[in-house]
């Protein structure tokens, strides 16, 4: 198992390198220049000023190198946009992108697996095809436009949710930051009255998410158990007069684990940097706002910054899902290491 966990680290240090010279490339490959944007004038000695200030006129291998030195001593640089440096406002944006992106998944996987081995049970009828139904109707709705359905019919109409201003009420009491999310946070505090708001807040932007990114989890659920349920030891079992419902949800599940857990970490890999629409409708101050307004502004720092940060979390739950593979089937281990 050690030996499987450290070839799988290597191989993701050298996906991170790679992921970090990439954005550096194209980062500086963007179209525009920062200087005017930073400057908001044309004096060519102010913009050659502020090149030699900010290193743009050096080679980009220079560039590179000054990069890769600044990243080994935790300097992702200083953020144009904000004025800070990007690891700050990375550091506190963050936490929101976790709980949301966490949030969203637990409530996907929870809708999801339910309804792919209900759809897999009973193949072909009433409740398969409205389970299709469903995940071409959460594939097809646009995430902002969902979001913006949403806040319409529980915040304006029903009057049943918060106003979608952030993670909180104006005048909740915050608690003391341990972990950084508001909803475990004001649990660990006994603050019930903040935990009751910060999860209200959270619930309209987490259904919006949950409802597209149900349906991949759903898909291969319901592809998985019909496998599983095809396969001759499910029909040994039956014949054995095992109950249907032990064979379906510990035999057949249990062998669809592999599948499940790689569509859950994509998933979640996704919604930690791919929730930028969600955050924009609902002024979320997660780090994908914090990229949106960064590209914007050509913010060569905080573009980067955010890239390898969103990077380095895929990699590590990438990292964390092939352990779990090992832990749940010994044979990818063993395949993987070239042992019978």
């Amino acid at each position: 198992m050690l030996q499987f966990f450290l070839r799988r680290l290597g191989l993701s240090i050298v996906s991170l390198f790679g992921a970090v010279l990439a954005t550096f490339v194209i980062t500086h490959l963007l179209p525009g220049n920062p200087i005017l944007v930073h400057a908001g004038f044309k004096i060519p000695s102010t913009i050659k000023f502020l090149e030699q200030q900010m290193g743009l006129d050096q080679p980009l291998a220079v560039q590179f190198q000054r990069y890769l030195v600044g990243l080994a001593h935790g300097d992702f640089g200083q953020s144009w946009y904000s004025g800070n440096p990007v690891a700050l406002d990375l550091q506190q944006r963050l936490p929101a992108s976790l709980e949301l992106a966490g949030f969203s998944t637990i409530l996907a996987v929870l809708v999801a697996i339910p309804l792919g081995i209900l759809s897999a049970v009973k193949r072909d009828s009433l409740w398969d095809h409205l389970a299709r139904v469903l995940g071409v109707g959460g594939v097809s709705m646009p995430v902002f436009w969902l979001g913006l359905v949403l806040i319409f019919v529980f915040y304006y109409t029903l009057h049943i949710a918060p106003a979608p201003l952030g993670r909180v009420g104006t005048f909740a009491e915050l608690p003391h930051q341990i972990t950084g999310l508001l909803t475990v946070d004001s649990l660990l505090a006994g603050n019930l009255p903040t935990f009751s708001d910060a999860f209200g807040h959270l619930i309209l932007p987490g259904i919006t998410l949950a409802l597209v990114v149900m349906v991949p989890v759903m898909r291969i659920t319901r592809a998985s158990m019909l496998e599983a349920l095809g396969q001759p030891y499910i029909r040994t079992a039956r014949a054995a007069g095992i109950p249907y419902r032990k064979i379906v949800l510990v035999d057949a599940l249990g062998n669809s684990l592999v599948n499940l857990l790689t569509v859950a970490g994509l998933v979640f890999g996704y919604l930690i940097g791919g929730a930028v629409l969600v955050e924009k409708v609902f002024s979320w101050p997660g780090m994908g706002q914090y990229a949106l307004n960064s590209l914007l502004e050509n913010d060569y720092a905080a573009v980067q910054g955010f890239i390898l940060v969103v990077t380095t979390l895929y990699i590590l739950n990438n990292l964390i899902v092939d352990v779990l593979y090992a832990a749940v089937d010994p044979r990818i281990r063993s395949a993987s290491l070239g042992t019978s």
